[in-house]
């Protein structure tokens, strides 16, 4: 094989990663990594809630029907936004995963009695808009 190819095979594989459509769930540091499919299977069961952390700028341009809108900035600010939800599985999306990894990280270093699991949508909403995946408008 030449170099070029198996580059070209790294990209490949690098960029379905990063739109979140490899087919396993990925625990990663506490939390598991959902893609596109197995999210849509896991919203089928009543313990889990999809959370939206982005801006209601960003929730303005369109959102995963389901999703409950907590910005990041009000949940660092009031931690008790999440109270509601503390029995469920939290799911949480972003654009493209950074605000979602601080907040997991965050929830874990204070033992936030959450007392379901803690899940992210790989790829974010970007990787979902990739996907051609349906999106709510407010």
């Amino acid at each position: 094989m030449t170099f070029f190819y198996r580059l070209s095979i790294l990209f490949a594989f690098l960029l379905s990663m990063s739109l979140g459509n490899v087919n396993a769930a990925d625990y990663v540091n506490g939390v598991t990594h959902l893609n596109q499919t197995e999210l849509v299977e896991k919203l089928k069961d009543p313990n889990a809630v999809l959370i939206d952390i982005r801006t209601q700028a960003e929730l303005n341009e369109g959102y995963i029907a389901g999703a409950v809108h907590l910005p990041i900035s009000e949940i660092a600010s009031d931690l008790s936004l999440l109270d509601p939800y503390l029995n469920k599985d939290l799911i949480f999306y972003c654009h493209v995963g950074s605000r979602v990894n601080a907040l997991t990280n965050y929830l874990q270093n204070i033992g936030h009695p959450s007392k379901g699991n803690l899940f992210h949508l790989k790829g974010d909403i970007r990787a979902w808009k990739a996907r051609g995946k349906p999106l709510v408008t407010p």
